[in-house]
């Protein structure tokens, strides 16, 4: 059994058999499990419990995983859902909705409870910057760290990325090329008003659009130049633990 806190998981799949067996493994590694047989159940399920994970087969009677899964991002953006089907045709339309993953039917336990694990306590990264090197080397420090990492240059690119990946934590530059962060803040968090959102700036004369950022709810804010492995430690306490807006 994991010794990390308890997360609330919800299996959906109209065959009986796989709800029992999978629940059961999963309790045992410590999740609170739910179990639900149609996607009609589940979207109705989140939208009154809102679990921290949905794991949820793709093809089942009525609304499919896949529409299931389109409105559970609408009304629970911050619920990671994984999806799982035995037909490989169905894989790359699932996957182009921006799910966390899509497993192939039948399941490696081992692995779905490995990313399971790993999904409950961090999200991916969308880092929003116009330096292209920068962007590419802090995109590379990351991953390397083991952080699911998107990239986008401007508003645009990042509101198309974020529509597809609400649960990304943001690293925001505060000055970009054609638009200000604080628009980028604004967009995110209509989408999602509970996003996760770190400020970047090197420029000191964007430390009052930063202040503005942190009082419209973003969560913190850092400096460059940073040290990488400090930046990686503040992404995951705020992954685990939303913070209050922090200074400078």
């Amino acid at each position: 059994m994991t010794d990390s806190p308890s997360h609330s998981l919800l299996i959906v799949d109209d065959e009986p058999d796989m709800l029992r067996g999978l629940a059961r493994i999963l309790k045992l590694r410590g999740f609170e499990v739910s179990t639900v047989g149609s996607g009609e159940a589940a979207v109705e399920y989140v939208r009154a419990r809102e679990p921290h994970g949905v794991l949820m087969d793709v093809c089942m009677p009525g609304i499919d995983g896949v529409e299931a899964f389109r409105r559970i991002r609408a009304i629970a953006p911050n619920v990671f859902v994984i999806l799982m089907t035995g037909f490989t045709k169905l894989m790359d339309e699932a996957r182009d909705e921006g799910p966390t993953e899509v497993l192939s039917k039948p399941l490696d336990l081992e692995e779905v409870c490995q990313l399971i694990e790993h999904t409950a306590v961090t999200r991916p990264v969308l880092v929003v910057d116009d330096e292209p090197d920068f962007l590419q080397s802090l995109t590379r420090a990351l991953v390397t760290r083991g952080f699911d990492v998107h990239r986008a240059a401007d508003l645009e690119q990042a509101i198309a990325v974020y529509e597809k990946q609400p649960r990304a934590m943001v690293l925001l530059d505060m000055n970009l090329s054609g638009t200000s962060g604080l628009d980028v803040l604004r967009q995110v968090k209509l989408r999602n008003p509970s996003a996760l959102v770190m400020l970047m700036s090197g420029d000191s004369e964007m430390i009052p659009d930063m202040q503005h950022g942190l009082a419209m709810s973003a969560n913190a804010c850092i400096t460059k130049p940073f040290d990488v492995d400090n930046l990686v430690g503040t992404l995951r306490h705020l992954m685990c633990e939303p913070m209050k807006p922090s200074g400078f």
